[in-house]
């Protein structure tokens, strides 16, 4: 007969379980359903990448321009290529593929979860924390854009298969070793920067900690067992190895725009205070603690946020405290884990503190960089609440407390709330505006043209591919590609034979030069408008009136004004004369593009400023870069009105050719001017 204990225990159980099942089934939603709306062009990257894969046969696609030295080797675009002979390519699609990368994140914790000897109880409530998404920060990097929810599963899968190796005899440790291996390589292959951060040093530093500890308890490495660990990090490393070689040999014959803020620079302590806190406040968002701003408070909706704000400070103050009690446990697995977990977040965060990489003017995106680290901790936090007895009473209780109220209030099931509406109304994209557009253009039988990046790709996927709009942005008001996440061929006059349209948003309208267009088109467009968008129809594609978007090499000296469309991070445009400027302590990009393909050959690059401020020395820097790599930079140390010219020399046809202004933040720096010169006709 059963004791009352044990009823309790059965009970909590079988409501963990549904409760599993509920936010699994709320997540399925979420991804189909709730995400469409917050689907955005840098999500549909995936498919139009997999879609360049599909036609070209090519792994790396040629034409592709890839970026901050990313090669997408297995990420999320996977998934979609092989299914592109059957189905669309369209957001369906991309739901699709997200579910298996959810099942793969739940399953990646599940091991984990079992390595770490967590009870049945504990593994049920972390799944279910994990599907709830934690938080509309958290839900969206794990499951919606799935990118360091990929991140995160293959850290799973890594310190699983190298776990597995320490226990393992004969062909089953090759299999576990080459499995680890398989993790660093491919990731090393993609950007080795990336993988030495988020798998290379976290491995190694749990190897260490091993090593160093060799604990002597139950499923403990034992003292003759340190050869092991000597030989997982040789194999990690000749993995390492492998994948920067063929890193290095995929780099050589593709494309890779640099974009603003790839070369990150040391901060001075004011900036590293002012990062400090960003990474605070972004540590809260992905906990689901920031309150809605102006929100009211006395309310259903207030009352969640003021328990979620309060769960967020508790976990993220047991965090140190859960790590801590597993660094001295006797218990090697945990270790592994906590350690491994601890340096990858400790690194992001190094970086994201004390380096200008992060672009603070949204301060809640890049602190998904810590994302994988932070759900390896979360895992050993849900183990120390759950199973740990010895841990003190107060912080299991309010840890325990914190979690419930995450898996509660689940942000996929919050963000669900309004689709029975929308169901009542049969139209689930009432909504929506991109999808009534994407309706309208295929109602006009427009099917090809161009707009900004941020509607483009969006529109494409959204359309599945029926109506297909290129990024571009306008340059001395007329349109030019933006050549970011993009293939040039998009741009080529053969990429499409019929009408094509410039889609504009109403802020872009006043950018564009109409009579020179219509004098290079040869055509006063027609104008349709539909819910703000201005759409200007031509009878061709538009490419075929603009030569140089073939990529070829401009010739003589070429000026690149600062205007109100130029690429910039910080800054403000000024006029009389025109140009960008940033205020004292406004430090980061103040300048970058225009992304030009130059060939083989020598040039200079030259940066008309103006800087002001007392006893200053450094001012900033202005560079030439692309492919990855900086082949010029001079420093702007003379206060006042100067030039700033920088030669520098190309070995081979380089494309998406970018020139930088970077600002110190010690006094004022405008950027009016940068004129390229090409001494090769000299």
């Amino acid at each position: 007969m059963q004791t009352n204990s044990a009823v309790q225990k059965s009970l909590i159980d079988r409501v963990l379980a549904l409760l599993v099942i509920l936010n699994i089934a709320l997540l399925l939603c979420y991804i189909w359903v709730a995400y469409k709306s917050e689907f955005h062009s840098d999500d549909a990257v995936a498919n139009l990448l997999a879609q360049e894969i599909f036609e070209t046969g090519q792994l790396f696609p040629r034409h592709w321009n890839y970026v901050n030295g990313d090669l997408w080797v297995f990420f999320t675009h996977s998934w979609i290529v092989p299914l592109l002979g059957i189905f669309p390519n369209g957001f369906e699609l991309r739901a699709a593929t997200s579910v298996i990368g959810a099942g793969l994140i739940l399953y990646g914790t599940w091991l984990v979860c079992a390595m770490i000897d967590m009870s049945y109880r504990a593994r049920l409530l972390t799944l279910a924390l994990v599907a709830g998404g934690i938080s509309t920060n958290m839900a969206s990097n794990l499951f919606g854009q799935l990118a360091y929810g990929t991140m995160y599963y293959m850290l799973c899968f890594m310190l699983y298969s190298a776990w597995r190796f320490f226990g393992s005899k004969g062909r089953a440790r090759v299999g576990w070793a080459l499995g680890s291996a398989a993790v660093v390589l491919l990731e090393a292959w993609a950007n080795p920067q990336r993988a030495a951060v988020y798998y290379l040093l976290p491995l190694l530093a749990a190897s260490a900690a091993l090593y160093a500890l060799r604990w002597h308890a139950d499923r403990s490495i034992k003292r003759p067992h340190g050869g092991a660990i000597c030989a997982l990090v040789a194999v990690a490393l000749a993995a390492m190895g492998v994948g920067v070689v063929l890193y290095g040999q995929a780099m050589g014959q593709l494309h890779s725009v640099q974009p603003a803020g790839i070369s990150p620079r040391w901060l001075g302590y004011d900036g590293m205070v002012r990062n400090a806190g960003v990474a605070i406040r972004g540590l809260l968002s992905l906990l689901g603690g920031l309150p809605q701003a102006d929100a009211l408070v006395v309310t259903s909706a207030g009352v969640v946020a003021a328990l979620r704000f309060l769960s967020a400070i508790v976990l993220l103050a047991l965090l140190p405290w859960a790590v801590l009690r597993n660094l001295r446990a006797n218990h090697p697995a945990r270790l592994f884990v906590a350690v491994a977990s601890l340096a990858s977040i400790a690194l992001t965060l190094f970086v994201f503190v004390t380096t200008s990489i992060i672009d603070i003017s949204i301060p809640e995106a890049p602190i998904r960089y810590v994302v994988p680290g932070l759900m390896g901790l979360l895992l050993i936090l849900v183990y120390v609440l759950v199973d740990d007895r010895g841990a003190g009473v107060p912080q299991r209780i309010c840890g325990a407390l914190a979690i419930a109220v995450l898996v509660l209030t689940s942000p996929v099931s919050l963000s669900l709330t309004e689709i029975p509406n929308r169901l009542a109304q049969g139209e689930l994209d009432a909504t929506n505006n991109k999808m009534r557009l994407v309706r309208f253009l295929a109602s006009q039988k427009l099917h090809y043209g161009y707009g900004n990046f941020w509607v483009a790709n969006q529109t494409t996927v959204l359309s599945e591919g029926t109506t297909k709009i290129r990024p571009v942005r306008y340059v001395d008001g007329l349109p030019e590609p933006m050549r970011h996440l993009s293939s040039n061929r998009w741009y080529e006059a053969a990429a499409w034979n019929g009408p094509s349209i410039l889609l504009l948003g109403a802020d872009e309208t006043e950018q564009v030069n109409w009579p020179e267009l219509a004098k290079r088109t040869g055509q006063v467009p027609r104008i349709l408008m539909f819910e703000g968008w201005k759409i200007a129809v031509f009878d061709h594609n538009i490419a075929r009136s603009f030569p140089s978007w073939k990529m070829q090499q401009p010739s003589g000296p070429v000026e690149y004004p600062s205007v109100a469309n130029t690429p910039h991070i910080i800054g403000r445009l000024t006029k009389d004369p025109m140009g960008l400027k940033a205020s004292k302590n406004e430090a980061g990009i103040l300048r970058f593009g225009p992304y030009v393909r130059l060939s083989a050959g020598r040039y200079r690059a030259s940066f008309t400023l103006a800087a002001h401020g007392s006893g200053v020395r450094q001012f900033g820097h202005v560079d030439v870069v692309a492919d990855n790599r900086v082949f010029a930079s001079a420093g702007i140390e003379r206060s006042g009105d100067n030039v700033v010219t920088v030669p520098f020399v190309l070995e081979k046809s380089t494309s998406a050719v970018e020139f930088r202004v970077i600002s110190t933040g010690a006094g004022e720096l405008t950027v009016y001017n940068v004129q390229l010169a090409n001494d090769n006709e000299n």
